[in-house]
Formats: structure tokens, C-alpha cells, sequence
């Protein structure tokens, strides 16, 4: 493959599962002297990541560019592309140094906002991409928000050239509620980051009592994520005599951090619940856990489950979750085939949570680290099969 030049275009680069999965193609990419890629980056502030590292090898440049006004989200977007472009291209232009703004790929891989939008419009690029992360026709079913700014910033979706989808289960949802896109997709799923599992298989085990049956949650504690159904399982399981016991480990923050708060006050839950907000490598209570439990309402493919899976802890999902797995499973499942799938999916997950056993041991480093290099080389292989359709 002869070198190929991509432009992505982010708007944060925050917590969340999409900066997740940029950061770690990102890693990949810096390996890879057949490709340069310049990062535009439209909201400097929190930012979670190391970029620095991204950068030390030369081929990938960050940059960071004015993000625009709030209320260009409730514009139409042909009326935000009139208003805004030429301020677009004047900062990708400044932020280039006067460079050439040809490249061969323009990604959009934030995917809503019009900031990024626009900057895949702004460079000279063969082939224009838009990333699909997540079901969107259940989003737009459930968030009064999103659905409001789909109602804007649609139009854009007949710009793209191709759409690169985190799962097979995204692709008709997409499809569904956006029938003037184009109807080019390949799939292209989240990446996991080698370094993260590089350093929990490194790092002492977290403390985590031996004698419990030790269950783990990560995410955003939001309406997507399914909080209220998070609080539910740990009241059920907690009151049934199954349960004594258990012990809920939840990882992450967000808009229903205080629910939370107030659910385990309320029940008397705090020994048998721990918060430990936002981590930087959750992977160490994940590896040390007996079971990962997801009680999202919808999902692109789920970058964390597909964590827990690499570390060989049983992933237990609800049924509708199923179509953003796929055929993943089969990277985290052993070769004689007599293990069970690491992927559990049930209707009742207070129930599966109480018929979980307590895992006699974790899995060997050595196999964790073929899991992920397996997985990450056919994620990788998707991506560069993007590549050559410019």
C-alpha cells in the first residue's frame, strides 16, 4: 500500500467510548510508516488522553482548532456549512502553517457534530467517511436531545462517501432513519488499547475481597447505560439470600452520578457497592473481577465488554444487546471449543448475576496478550481495507 494521508476530525478528546477508540487506532496508526495522519481536535479543554505519545514517532500531528458557537447546533446544516466554512477552512489552513490541506482520506469520526462535519468538507480529499457509532434509531427513539439535533444536522449524511460502522448491528438502524445517505459501509470495529491491558497485567491487583462473588460495571452513568436498570440488578441480587455474597464494583461518572448516590443510601448499599468514578485503567478491577455486567439500553459495539472479554472475565449482557456483537466472540473463546462463550446474554440479569460463580482463577497473561493482538490485527485489517478504497 503506498502511503496514504488521512485527516480525522474529533470534536473532544474526553472520556468517552468514541475518544477511546480513536486513541487506540491512533496507536496503532503511529506505527505504521505507511501512514501520516493530522488530528483536528475542536475542544481543547479535559482532555483525557496523552496525545504527546501519539506524536513521538512523526507521523501523526494533533491539532487544535476554534470549535463553533453552541447554537450552530439548531441550524439547519446547509445553513451552519454557509455560515461557517470559510472559518473552518481559515483554521485548518492556520493550524497547517500554510501546509496543503490534500489528503487522501477525511474522516469524520465524531459523527454528530457539525464542527467535524465541516472539516471533512473543508480539506481536498478523494474519499469523505463518516464513523456509525451507535444504534442510532433507538437513540433517536429514546433521547429527546439527540433527536432534536438529528432533525439539524441530518442533511450532512448525504455528503459522505462511505460510512465505516463499530458493528453489523448499527448498519440498518443507520439506514432506517437516514435513507438520503449513501449506501456504502464497511465495518470497521473499536480497537482495544494494548497499553492499557500491558498495564494491568503489570500492576498489583486491586483490592477486592477474595470472599465475594466480585461483579464490575463500567460506562457513563446515563440514561443510555441503563443507571436505573444498573440500580435495579443490585437491589434485586442484594436482597435475595443468593446474594450475600456480592459485591458491585461501578467505574465511570456522569449525569446520574447523584441517582446513584442516593439509590445506595437509600437501600443501605454501601458495603455492598463501590464508586470509584472515572479511572484511567479500569482493566485491573476487570481482570480481578467474576463477572462484567452490562445493563446498557443500546450500544455501538461496546468497547469495555470487548475489554473484559480479552481479559477472559465472563461478560454478561442482556438479549437485545446481541446484534452489536456478532462474531467477536470467537477472538475471546478457547480454540478446543469446550469453554462456554464469554459473552452471556439474558433477559434477567439480576438473575444471571446471582447464578454467577466465583472464578477460580484469571486467565494466562500470555493468552490475554494473543486475545488482544488477534483481535486488534483483524480490527486493524478492517480499517486498512478502508483505506484502499481511496
Amino acid at each position: 500500500m503506498s502511503e496514504k494521508r488521512i485527516a480525522f476530525f474529533q470534536y473532544d478528546m474526553q472520556v468517552g467510548g468514541i475518544q477511546h477508540s480513536l486513541y487506540a487506532l491512533l496507536s496503532r496508526i503511529k506505527e505504521d510508516k505507511d501512514i501520516c495522519a493530522d488530528v483536528f481536535i475542536n475542544h481543547p479543554a479535559d482532555v483525557f488522553y496523552d496525545l504527546g505519545k501519539l506524536e513521538d514517532t512523526g507521523n501523526i500531528r494533533i491539532f487544535f482548532t476554534r470549535p463553533l458557537p453552541y447554537y450552530n447546533r439548531l441550524m439547519n446544516f446547509e445553513n451552519a456549512k454557509a455560515l461557517y466554512m470559510d472559518q473552518i477552512k481559515a483554521d485548518i489552513f492556520d493550524a497547517l502553517n500554510g501546509g496543503p490541506m490534500d489528503y487522501d482520506l477525511a474522516l469524520d469520526f465524531n459523527s454528530y457534530q457539525n464542527d467535524c462535519a465541516l472539516g471533512t468538507l473543508a480539506v481536498n480529499a478523494s474519499m469523505r467517511i463518516c464513523w456509525i457509532h451507535n444504534d442510532v434509531q433507538k437513540k433517536l427513539a429514546q433521547e429527546k436531545k439527540y433527536a432534536v439535533l438529528h432533525h439539524f444536522f441530518k442533511e450532512k449524511y448525504g455528503l459522505y462517501d462511505v460510512f465505516a460502522a463499530v458493528s453489523e448491528g448499527v448498519i440498518l438502524p443507520f439506514r432506517k432513519v437516514n435513507p438520503g445517505a449513501k449506501e456504502n459501509n464497511i465495518i470497521c470495529r473499536n480497537m482495544l488499547d494494548e497499553m492499557l491491558f500491558k498495564e494491568a497485567l503489570s500492576l498489583p491487583s486491586p483490592y477486592t475481597d477474595v470472599k465475594k462473588r466480585n461483579v464490575v460495571w463500567v460506562g457513563c452513568l446515563n440514561h443510555q447505560k441503563g443507571t436505573d436498570i444498573l440500580c435495579d440488578v443490585i437491589r434485586t441480587a442484594c436482597v435475595d439470600d443468593a446474594g450475600k455474597d456480592l459485591h458491585f464494583t461501578v467505574i465511570g461518572t456522569g449525569p446520574e452520578h447523584k441517582k446513584m448516590w442516593s439509590f445506595i443510601e437509600k437501600h443501605s448499599l454501601a458495603d455492598k457497592v463501590s464508586l470509584k468514578g472515572t479511572l484511567k485503567n479500569p482493566l485491573p478491577y476487570i481482570l480481578n473481577a467474576d463477572v462484567y455486567l452490562s445493563t446498557s439500553r443500546y450500544e455501538g459495539q461496546g468497547i469495555s465488554m470487548h475489554e473484559a472479554a480479552a481479559l477472559g472475565t465472563p461478560v454478561l449482557l442482556p438479549t437485545h444487546l446481541s446484534p452489536y456483537i456478532e462474531t467477536e466472540g470467537k477472538f475471546f473463546c478457547s480454540d478446543d471449543g469446550e469453554m462456554e462463550p464469554i459473552f452471556r446474554f439474558t433477559d434477567k440479569l439480576a438473575e444471571g448475576v446471582l447464578a454467577t460463580p466465583k472464578r477460580e482463577s484469571v486467565i494466562d497473561p500470555f493468552e490475554i496478550r494473543e486475545k488482544v493482538y488477534g483481535y486488534n490485527n483483524a480490527a486493524y485489517g478492517q480499517f486498512l481495507s478502508l483505506l484502499e478504497l481511496a
